[in-house]
């Protein structure tokens, strides 16, 4: 046999071995006329995806003048102050918020003096119920998946009527807290 004609025969058995290889890899190869179809399989993977905003402007409890002059005015008077942070919740997935609170900065104020609830709308009068417990996350609230749950955290202090009570004495106390979403 000539040199030539072997090296056309392992040519012609390269090229004809070609496209059973390239099926064995999920693509195809057309010689000539004709087409060809490669299945493929695709898959997605999202997270659980949990978000909490909540609007941490100028939190504070104050009472107003007038409020001064009725307590000072009666000294059985206990004056209750409610304030709401707007809070704002998105998920993917059921979800659970805590709130934490740490030590107030001084005086003689409580960390259970602190009370708090949650409103779909405005904080008001008695929306403030579940006393805070020092370091011990406390469940808040929690619900199902959303694209916006709006909700007021109300939180209540109760002043108490005794103007000779630590907690009356002059300065400005506060109260770290921590809000914590975890989405299960």
């Amino acid at each position: 046999m000539s040199r030539s004609l072997v090296r056309w025969i392992a040519g012609a058995a390269l090229a004809l071995s070609l496209p059973a290889v390239a099926q064995a890899q999920n693509a195809c190869t057309v010689i000539g006329a004709g087409n060809c179809t490669v299945d493929l399989a695709t898959s997605v993977t999202i997270p659980q995806i949990s978000f909490l905003n909540a609007d941490q402007s100028a939190v504070a409890f104050a009472i107003t003048n007038a409020g001064w002059t009725a307590f000072l005015g009666s000294a059985a008077l206990d004056t209750t102050v409610v304030t709401g942070v707007a809070l704002n919740v998105r998920a993917n997935t059921t979800y659970s918020v805590a709130l934490e609170a740490g030590s107030w900065s001084g005086g003689g104020w409580l960390v259970g003096d602190l009370k708090y609830d949650t409103q779909a709308g405005a904080c008001a009068q008695g929306n403030a119920q579940t006393a805070m417990a020092a370091n011990n996350a406390l469940s808040a609230f929690s619900g199902a998946a959303t694209n916006g749950e709006s909700l007021n955290l109300c939180l209540g202090l109760t002043f108490p009527n005794d103007l000779s009570d630590t907690r009356l004495a002059p300065g400005a106390y506060s109260i770290p807290l921590t809000l914590r979403i975890t989405a299960p």
